[in-house]
């Protein structure tokens, strides 16, 4: 997107060989997310994009499809929080840091280190640019669903003037948004806007509660998003459905029983059902995977979801936690990396003056 305009990015040789690729049966590495999620006996993204759009799957083959329906922005780096959990090319506030600690003799992991490479190298605040919100606009007319994520996408002001010109266009009524926000930023005026548009789903950024989430969200302040999650409830329309979506990893899992009492208190307060997603199973960094605890710590994991499973009957959570525990039981596991992990935790903990020993204690018996 640096170099392309979007219109170019979606018609680019890579991709067309990408879709052959597919088309013919073949697996892609861009898509190995998915396919080690499906090898755990979940469910992927793809496989369930492609049940969402089963009804136009034979249009798109037959050539009947002929601009996108569904469009996807992933709006650069631009973000007010360093979670630990991220890395550089999603966050402009880890970049910063890892910049100015690199040379000082910070220790980063070469995952965090190549993608402030390539940042460095690309630096480019492409999502400001003109030219993408024009071909943005261009296509909105057929758009039937729009997902919007960053970065943080509620910083990047050109995003709320391509929604405001959904809305003035008349297209807004037949598009389902769907829009991640940390929740740190979000203004009244923004609620409004997205209270205009036919069904909306906002995925909130919450891994836990309290001084954890502080630290797994820094420098982010909890009293701060409560009241802002509040706050969207209150003033969000029947037309948008407010979820929860952790980063769940070897750090969070053991506040994930916090996270859902205070989402029932919430619902209790409020009569308003809000799902907690538990598809975002983090990979990368690497060293705080969950498939990476060793084995008794893999056991603690699983009786922490296995505890929930036994609170929480219905349907869809059922399926939620599940994907944890199949995530955590069939990975391919290398506890190695996750003691290596160590010193680039408390590195991060050094330079924010945190320490991840206050939140996360279970991890004392492999980080010494």
């Amino acid at each position: 997107m640096a170099k392309d305009t979007l219109l170019a990015a979606l018609s680019c040789k890579e991709l067309s060989e990408m879709k052959a690729r597919m088309l013919a049966g073949e697996t892609v590495e861009t898509c190995s997310r998915c396919y080690e999620f499906e090898s755990v006996g979940n469910k992927s993204k793809r496989q369930t994009e492609l049940e969402v759009n089963a009804g136009r799957v034979e249009d798109v083959l037959a050539g009947l499809v002929t601009k996108p329906e569904i469009l996807e922005l992933r709006l650069g780096n631009k973000c007010n929080l360093g979670c630990v959990s991220c890395s550089p090319d999603s966050s402009s506030f880890l970049y910063r840091e890892v910049e100015k600690n690199l040379e000082p003799g910070g220790v980063f992991d070469d995952q965090h280190l190549g993608a402030f490479a390539t940042m460095r190298a690309n630096q480019t605040e492409w999502f400001e640019q003109d030219r993408v919100w024009q071909d943005v606009r261009g296509l909105m007319p057929g758009i039937r669903r729009l997902y919007i994520t960053g970065g943080e996408p509620t910083l990047i002001n050109k995003n709320w003037e391509m929604l405001s010109f959904a809305i003035e266009e008349g297209y807004a009524p037949n598009i389902y948004l769907e829009i991640s926000t940390n929740l740190t930023v979000l203004k009244d005026k923004h609620i409004e806007v997205l209270n205009r548009f036919g069904s909306c789903h906002i995925y909130c950024s919450i891994d836990a509660t309290g001084m954890a989430f502080e630290y797994l969200r820094y420098p982010a302040n909890w009293e701060k998003v409560e009241r802002n999650f509040r706050r969207l409830l209150e003033l969000s329309s029947k037309s948008v459905q407010i979820g929860v979506t952790p980063t769940i990893s070897a750090l969070s899992i053991w506040r994930l029983r916090d996270l859902y009492a205070w989402l029932d208190q919430i619902e209790y307060d409020t009569g308003r059902c809000i799902p907690l997603h538990c598809h975002t199973l983090l990979r990368d960094p690497a060293y705080q995977s969950l498939t990476h605890l060793p084995e008794d710590l893999k056991k603690r994991a699983i009786g922490e979801i296995d505890w929930l499973l036994a609170k929480y009957p219905d349907d869809f959570n059922q399926r939620n936690l599940k994907k944890v525990a199949n995530f955590i039981r069939h990975g391919e596991g290398h506890p190695d990396i996750l003691i290596e992990g160590q010193k680039y935790i408390e590195n991060f903990d050094r330079i924010r003056g945190r320490s991840w020993r206050e939140v996360v204690p279970e991890l004392e018996e492999v980080w010494k």
